[in-house]
């Protein structure tokens, strides 16, 4: 035989004469994975803080109002922690990305968001707060009238910060953002992370050997048993002379065996 379900309003009495009105009351049922508990009512699923509201004050809040939870447990349903607010507060309430920059008093520079200090933007359809301080650092100009700051700051650099010429053969420029790197520091960059790697599996005894040591057929790469091609990109690929020389014999065995089948 099936037990009956407690009715709503029961089930809130009880746990209000267990746990008392200054408490979180969680619900002991379904929570969904975003939190909000919910129950069945009439074949329906509701909310469980909801049917809480609607029961102490007879109806859901009106248009454009939300129920927050003052307690930020979003499974309790206790009404004592429930309020309706606008959609706006319900947010600024909250610890989402534009909440916590709405509370902000100062930009991440430390500048105090004072009256003074604040300039308003347009980014899309919304409006951006600004700190006009740091707006004003980045225009600043140094000695020679460039900037300090920014792109325009990048783009008139004739020298990386270790002093290597950014001349066109030692440029690396990014196709997606356009920024320009050094190459001969990209290269030590890159030599000195293998490095760093290398030192790290030694130590570890996890070292494999470079595949560059031996062809695929096991022959040594050695100085004399390698030569250079260039590849479809244009980069250059060490190849194994010993294969090359097996398969131009192997090629002209073939040649000579046709010449002397079609004879």
């Amino acid at each position: 035989m099936a037990i009956p379900a407690m009715p709503f309003a029961e089930r809130m009495e009880a746990m209000r004469r267990e746990y008392g009105d200054g408490v979180c009351w969680t619900w002991p049922g379904f929570i969904r994975p975003d939190g909000y508990a919910t129950s069945s009512i009439r074949n329906r699923q509701r909310r469980v803080h909801q049917i809480a509201y609607i029961l102490t004050h007879g109806a859901l809040p009106p248009n454009g109002m939300e129920i927050d939870h003052l307690c930020r447990n979003r499974a309790c349903f206790n009404p004592q922690h429930l309020e309706a607010v606008t959609g706006r507060e319900n947010i600024l309430r909250g610890v989402s990305p534009s909440a916590r920059a709405a509370r902000a008093t100062h930009c991440p520079r430390g500048h105090a968001y004072t009256p003074d200090n604040i300039e308003w933007r347009r980014s899309g359809k919304r409006a951006v707060r600004g700190c006009a301080t740091c707006r004003a650092e980045r225009r600043k100009r140094g000695p020679d009238g460039r900037l300090l700051f920014g792109p325009r700051y990048r783009r008139s650099k004739t020298h990386c910060h270790r002093g290597h010429e950014l001349t066109p053969g030692n440029t690396i420029i990014n196709r997606h953002s356009g920024r320009r790197t050094c190459r001969i520091c990209e290269n030590a960059n890159q030599r000195e992370r293998y490095h760093t790697k290398r030192a790290v599996l030694d130590a570890a005894g996890l070292v494999k050997p470079r595949r560059w040591e031996r062809c695929a057929r096991g022959h040594a790469m050695t100085d004399d048993n390698r030569y250079w091609t260039k590849g479809r990109k244009g980069a250059m690929r060490s190849r194994c002379k010993t294969c090359h020389l097996e398969s131009a014999r192997i090629r002209a065995r073939e040649a000579r065996a046709r010449r002397k089948h079609s004879a």
